[in-house]
């Protein structure tokens, strides 16, 4: 495995933690999930990365 890593403003890691938090998910497994839809949607969908750059991410409650 590889590992990667990014900085996060204080307000954004807060809210991140938190969605993480109420799913019952990691933030490791979190971003591994969402870097696979990212590769996922560039090879399946030929978008181009700057075409889905910035996702938007939709946290469904039950």
């Amino acid at each position: 495995m590889k590992v990667v890593g990014t900085k996060l403003d204080d307000s954004d890691f807060e809210r991140f933690q938190k969605y993480c938090t109420d799913e019952g998910i990691s933030k490791s497994e979190m971003m591994r999930g969402l870097i696979r839809q990212y590769c996922d949607a560039c090879e399946e969908d030929s978008e181009t990365p700057s075409e889905i750059l910035n996702p938007t991410v939709t946290v469904i409650d039950d």
